[in-house]
Protein backbone atom coordinates (compact mmCIF):
# COMPACT_ATOMS: atom_id res chain seq x y z
CA UNK A 1 0.00 0.00 0.00
CA UNK A 2 1.31 3.80 -1.21
CA UNK A 3 1.36 6.05 1.79
CA UNK A 4 -0.19 9.42 0.39
CA UNK A 5 2.50 10.96 2.26
CA UNK A 6 5.45 9.64 0.39
CA UNK A 7 3.60 10.74 -3.43
CA UNK A 8 5.97 13.48 -5.26
CA UNK A 9 2.72 15.48 -5.04
CA UNK A 10 1.86 15.92 -1.55
CA UNK A 11 3.58 18.37 0.63
CA UNK A 12 2.54 18.26 4.23
CA UNK A 13 3.38 22.27 5.58
CA UNK A 14 4.01 23.02 8.78
CA UNK A 15 1.44 25.41 10.93
CA UNK A 16 2.29 27.38 13.70
CA UNK A 17 0.13 29.83 15.85
CA UNK A 18 0.09 32.63 13.98
CA UNK A 19 -1.25 31.35 10.89
CA UNK A 20 -3.99 29.12 12.41
CA UNK A 21 -4.98 32.51 14.40
CA UNK A 22 -5.18 33.84 11.16
CA UNK A 23 -7.09 31.06 9.66
CA UNK A 24 -9.55 31.18 12.63
CA UNK A 25 -10.21 34.79 11.21
CA UNK A 26 -10.62 34.09 7.31
CA UNK A 27 -13.18 30.92 8.24
CA UNK A 28 -15.27 33.36 9.82
CA UNK A 29 -15.11 35.78 6.62
CA UNK A 30 -15.33 33.05 4.09
CA UNK A 31 -18.08 30.98 6.35
CA UNK A 32 -15.50 27.96 6.97
CA UNK A 33 -13.99 26.26 9.86
CA UNK A 34 -10.97 27.21 10.98
CA UNK A 35 -9.18 23.86 8.98
CA UNK A 36 -10.70 24.23 6.13
CA UNK A 37 -9.57 27.85 6.36
CA UNK A 38 -6.28 26.81 7.01
CA UNK A 39 -5.85 24.66 4.35
CA UNK A 40 -7.24 27.79 1.87
CA UNK A 41 -4.89 30.05 3.25
CA UNK A 42 -1.77 27.05 2.42
CA UNK A 43 -3.41 26.97 -0.97
CA UNK A 44 -3.10 30.76 -1.44
CA UNK A 45 0.59 30.90 -0.04
CA UNK A 46 1.44 27.75 -2.53
CA UNK A 47 -0.34 28.89 -5.58
CA UNK A 48 -2.65 26.11 -5.47
CA UNK A 49 -6.17 26.21 -6.87
CA UNK A 50 -7.47 22.46 -6.69
CA UNK A 51 -8.58 20.66 -3.85
CA UNK A 52 -9.88 17.03 -3.36
CA UNK A 53 -12.64 17.16 -1.05
CA UNK A 54 -16.08 15.98 0.01
CA UNK A 55 -16.98 19.68 1.86
CA UNK A 56 -18.98 21.56 -0.52
CA UNK A 57 -17.35 24.80 1.30
CA UNK A 58 -14.83 25.10 -0.75
CA UNK A 59 -17.36 25.65 -3.56
CA UNK A 60 -17.90 29.05 -2.43
CA UNK A 61 -14.50 30.44 -2.40
CA UNK A 62 -13.41 33.09 -5.09
CA UNK A 63 -10.05 31.38 -6.79
CA UNK A 64 -10.49 27.44 -5.37
CA UNK A 65 -12.15 24.58 -7.50
CA UNK A 66 -13.01 21.77 -5.23
CA UNK A 67 -12.96 18.52 -7.15
CA UNK A 68 -15.00 16.22 -5.56
CA UNK A 69 -13.40 12.93 -6.60
CA UNK A 70 -10.21 11.64 -8.16
CA UNK A 71 -10.19 10.84 -12.10
CA UNK A 72 -9.51 7.63 -13.17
Amino acid sequence: MISILTMDNVHVEAVGPDMYLSSVELGGELGLDPNDALAVETMQMRDVNEIYSFDRGFEGVKGITRLPRIKS
